[in-house]
C-alpha cells in the first residue's frame, strides 16, 4: 500500500489513513471536508462527485495533458495561461483537419468553435470545476472534426 500512497502522492493527493482506507479531499472538485477514499487495490471512490476508477485510469487522465487536477492551488495567470494553451492546441487540430474542407464547411466549423469557446469561457466564470469545463471543451472540438468525416 505504501507505493500506491506515495504514487497518489506524486499526483498531489495527499492521503491519511481512515481504518484500511485512505482519504483525501478530491482532486476533481473543491472540498472542505475529505470524501475521496483510496482502497488497498489502489482504486478510488469520491463521495462527494461520485468520481471513481483505478489508479491507472487517474494517471491516465493526469498524463493526458487535459489539465492539472488540482488547478484550483494555483494563481490566476497560471490557469489562464494553461486554458490558453489547451485553447491554442484545439485551433491547432482543427486547422490540421481542415485542410481538405471546402470555405463553407471551414465557416461553418469555425463559428461553432466560437460558440465552444463562449460557452467554455461562461463555464468557467460560473463554476470551479475547471477539469470538467476543459475535458468537454476538447470533447466537442473533437467531434466536430471526427463528426464530418464519419
Amino acid at each position: 500500500m505504501v507505493d500506491i500512497i506515495q504514487l497518489y502522492e506524486e499526483l498531489g493527493i495527499f492521503l491519511k489513513q481512515k481504518g484500511n482506507k485512505y482519504v483525501a479531499c478530491c482532486p476533481f472538485h473543491t472540498e472542505k471536508t475529505p470524501s475521496f477514499f483510496v482502497y488497498s487495490d489502489g482504486s478510488y471512490h469520491c463521495f462527494g462527485c461520485a468520481a471513481h476508477g483505478t489508479m491507472e485510469q487517474l494517471m491516465n487522465i493526469h498524463n493526458y495533458d487535459k489539465i492539472n487536477l488540482w488547478v484550483k492551488g494555483i494563481d490566476f495567470n497560471s490557469k489562464t495561461s494553461y486554458i490558453d494553451s489547451v485553447v491554442l492546441k484545439t485551433s491547432t487540430f482543427l486547422r490540421a483537419n481542415l485542410e481538405d474542407e471546402s470555405i463553407e464547411k471551414k465557416f461553418e466549423i469555425w463559428k461553432k468553435y466560437d460558440e465552444f469557446l463562449m460557452e467554455l469561457e461562461f463555464s468557467l466564470y460560473e463554476n470551479d470545476d475547471i477539469l470538467s469545463s476543459m475535458l468537454d471543451f476538447d470533447k466537442k472540438v473533437k467531434g466536430l472534426v471526427l463528426n464530418e468525416k464519419v
